[in-house]
């Protein structure tokens, strides 16, 4: 099971999912309200348990006793220094307080947050998810070595969750079910065993291999949503040329095949020439990408020039 924080690292997994070829269902599923329905006894039992496990581990490997923090990067040792250094104490003394003292203000009025943590905080998301984490791993350490392989192409993004696996879905939702606290909801969100969306991915198992393909939520919303800039409005024109060369990057990396790769920069080169920006320099776009970028000219197998050239005439027919 891993945490993940990007589509590129969920698309990384589905990769080595392909080489293994030990799946063939898909699932997928998300909590409701997981920030706010998460109990702050249940929050700060794991933490403490998780802080405690670090610490223990950091003290084993070399008597380090301190966590330091310089920046973006953090590391234990056996002395306090002069940067931002911290004791297991410290640390969760600051847990207890950022989860027991969260206020809202209303109508002239405070009020203390009792349940889950406060959503907007720089930390709720690194609260809530290393809750998580330690209920994971604590699953993991004592189940069945045969289920911990069948969850080995699993992953989560903060409340969304993707299994590859060939286990029956009902069977994932209830391991789910045991990993997790009593209070979160999961709420399935793959459409069957073999097709499923997650993150800006729609998923389809194929054969026991994942192909991959642009999602957006706004196509199943029954009113029009105008995703890009306009050619006539204050921002410079060139800024919408960018934003699709920028998109054609993404739709590249996520499509699986060539013809899912043609279809979503057809109705993209159609969206730009709706809000009033020029064909002939869109497919410019298109050209220069398909000519430079030679690691996605080679995965839709675009060779020669002649294979660019169809390629694009097919995407815009």
């Amino acid at each position: 099971k891993r945490q993940i924080n990007s589509t590129r690292e969920f698309i990384d997994l589905t990769s080595k999912s392909n080489t293994e070829g030990t799946s063939n269902k898909v699932f997928t599923a998300d909590f409701t309200a997981m920030f706010t329905s998460l109990k702050q006894d249940t929050i700060l039992k794991s933490l403490f348990e998780l802080t405690e496990f670090c610490f223990k581990n950091a003290m084993n490997s070399g008597g380090h006793k301190y966590i330091n923090i310089k920046g973006t990067k953090s590391y234990y040792s056996q002395k306090m220094s002069d940067r931002h250094c911290y004791d297991k104490s410290s640390v969760l003394e600051m847990i207890y307080d950022q989860v027991k003292n969260s206020y809202v203000t209303f109508a002239g009025f405070n009020f203390l947050q009792t349940q889950g943590t406060a959503m907007g905080s720089n930390c709720s998301t690194s609260i809530a998810d290393c809750c998580l984490i330690w209920h994971e791993y604590t699953f993991l350490r004592k189940c069945p070595k045969s289920l911990a392989r069948s969850l080995n192409f699993s992953a989560r993004y903060c409340d969304d969750y993707f299994c590859a696996s060939t286990l029956p879905n009902s069977e994932i939702q209830a391991v789910l079910d045991d990993i997790y606290p009593k209070e979160l909801e999961l709420e399935i969100t793959s459409t069957s065993e073999t097709e499923a969306t997650f993150l800006d991915t729609s998923i389809r198992m194929e054969n026991g291999r994942i192909r991959l393909h642009v999602y957006n939520k706004t196509d199943d919303f029954n009113f029009t949503v105008i995703r890009y800039s306009s050619a006539c409005s204050l921002v410079h024109s060139s800024l919408g040329y960018r934003t699709f060369f920028g998109e054609l990057h993404r739709f590249a990396y996520i499509c699986s095949k060539s013809k899912d790769f043609q279809n979503v920069v057809k109705n993209a080169v159609i969206s730009f020439t709706n809000n009033g920006f020029d064909k002939c320099k869109l497919l410019f776009q298109l050209l220069k990408f398909c000519q430079t970028k030679s690691l996605f000219a080679a995965k839709f197998e675009l060779r020669t020039e002649k294979d660019i050239q169809n390629f694009i005439r097919e995407a815009i027919q």
